[in-house]
């Protein structure tokens, strides 16, 4: 693979973060590489971490997650969180296999050195929900997250607010954290239709005090999502513009879950992010949550 550049990577210091907000790129977009193939590239374009895709190393063994913490390290960028994915709103056999993959994924970001493992209560277009759920759904998925916090009270469970989970409307989403009762377990603020609807800036504002990540990808009328900076629903600058106005002190991910990601479009991404998140930036006069073109 060819690297994408030789910029000086910037180094994270002991809590994995070279600024005030550490700006990682989620190694799903790259699903088919290895990941210790892409450490040093993404470190050479200026990311800050990695958020690594349950994927790419979920069932590794302990030498080699030292070898690509060790990796990692040369490179000067962080190994920021880990990406599994949980299902716990379904059936038994679901519900024990989230909690081995907790288990794994718990083990894998202690190695790393992760202070985040990404959390879902389901996942796919066949989620639940919740406008669905019924109550024992919501009772199953706060026993889950009561016993998957416990596992690790040092890191953090960022639940992710995804359509199709019980974390896809901002009163779920609160209602599901004050369920689970956990210091430990936060929010991965990632926007969806729901918040668009709601209003982005407002949805942010409600969940703000819990928001300890967040996943940047663009809604669009053909996927669904796309590339942060690509046109589409969500826009960025006014979004992001409020976010660093609010104060916000935690991590962001790039993210793209589609066919197509390449280096160019990385660099692109950490262009248009950077500025954006300096403290220097200037408000936007535009709306966050744009209304559908017609």
């Amino acid at each position: 693979m060819t690297h994408p550049g030789s910029a000086k990577p910037s180094v994270p210091d002991a809590a994995g973060a070279s600024s005030k907000n550490p700006l990682a790129f989620c190694s799903i977009a790259f699903r088919n590489e290895p990941i210790e193939a892409l450490i040093r590239p993404l470190a050479e374009l200026g990311y800050d971490a990695i958020e690594a895709f349950g994927g790419h190393v979920l069932g590794k063994p302990d030498g080699e997650l030292e070898t690509l913490r060790r990796s990692a390290d040369r490179a000067g960028i962080a190994l920021l969180a880990v990406s599994p994915y949980f299902v716990l709103t379904r059936g038994a056999e679901e519900f024990e296999q989230t909690l081995a993959t907790a288990r794994d994924s718990v083990r894998i970001a202690r190695a790393l050195g992760a202070s985040k493992i990404r959390t879902f209560t389901d996942v796919s277009a066949a989620g639940l929900r919740s406008a669905d759920a019924q109550p024992r759904h919501w009772d199953q998925a706060v026993d889950g997250l009561r016993q998957i916090t416990a596992m690790a009270p040092e890191l953090e469970f960022i639940v992710e607010t995804h359509p199709r989970t019980l974390a896809d409307t901002v009163q779920s989403t609160q209602r599901l954290l004050d369920r689970v009762g956990r210091a430990n377990l936060k929010v991965n603020f990632q926007p969806n239709e729901s918040f668009l609807a709601y209003g982005l800036n407002r949805a942010y504002d409600a969940l703000a005090g819990r928001v300890t990540h967040m996943h940047l990808s663009q809604i669009t009328e053909r996927h669904g999502e796309g590339w942060v900076e690509a046109p589409g629903r969500i826009d960025f600058r006014a979004f992001l513009s409020h976010v660093t106005a609010s104060g916000y002190g935690g991590s962001l991910s790039v993210e793209y879950c589609w066919e197509g990601a390449t280096w160019e479009r990385a660099r692109s991404a950490l262009a248009f992010l950077r500025p954006l998140l300096e403290p220097a930036h200037s408000p936007h006069p535009e709306p966050a949550d744009r209304r559908r073109p017609a």
